[in-house]
């Protein structure tokens, strides 16, 4: 809510009491650029979800194909399949998530599908406790072919978006600060 709350805060305008009307464009537009302040907090917040997934999905999609292989005894064209299958599934749940955004709005769909990914996570590494690994192979089936590829649908294509939402675009300075967002 604080995010959301910084966003909309940053909307406000300061009406100048001036009579010429393009100096009241020219003030206010520059009262907004010197009082406006980069959101470090809530842009730091994205970034480490964005961090965090990136991480996590990278080493499950780098090492699976091994795992399932060497540890859990799946032929190799078998667990070669199924880490692509991992991939798409991902990349497939973009669309709901997207659309999900779209409907409810990006934050409550960025914080249910992060939960849902750490779940997702949390389950996966239970699974692959040494003692217990073939027992608890479906969790980890069910851990990295269905809670994760759903948490990444719902984080993907949102989260780029919903940075940028708390910088935005109306000044010179927060173009900039945007730019700088998507560079980083």
């Amino acid at each position: 809510r604080r995010i959301v709350a910084m966003a909309e805060a940053r909307q406000v305008v300061v009406p100048q009491e001036s009579g010429d009307e393009s100096s009241d464009a020219e003030s206010s537009g520059s009262k907004v650029a010197s009082d406006w302040k980069v959101p470090y907090g809530p842009i730091g917040i994205v970034l480490g979800i964005e961090l965090c997934e990136r991480m996590s999905y990278y080493t499950l999609a780098g090492s699976q194909k091994t795992y399932l292989n060497k540890q859990l005894g799946f032929a190799p064209a078998s667990a070669a399949s199924m880490n692509s299958v991992f991939s798409m599934l991902c990349y497939m749940w973009c669309l709901p998530g997207g659309l999900m955004a779209d409907a409810i709005g990006r934050y409550k769909v960025i914080v249910m599908f992060s939960s849902i990914y750490a779940v997702g996570v949390v389950l996966s590494a239970i699974a692959v406790h040494a003692n217990a690994q073939v027992p608890l192979k479906g969790l980890f089936l069910f851990g990295t072919l269905a809670l994760i590829p759903v948490g990444t649908g719902g984080i993907k294509p949102n989260i780029s978006n919903f940075g940028a939402d708390q910088i935005g675009d109306e000044t010179e300075v927060q173009k900039d600060a945007q730019k700088k967002f998507f560079t980083f």
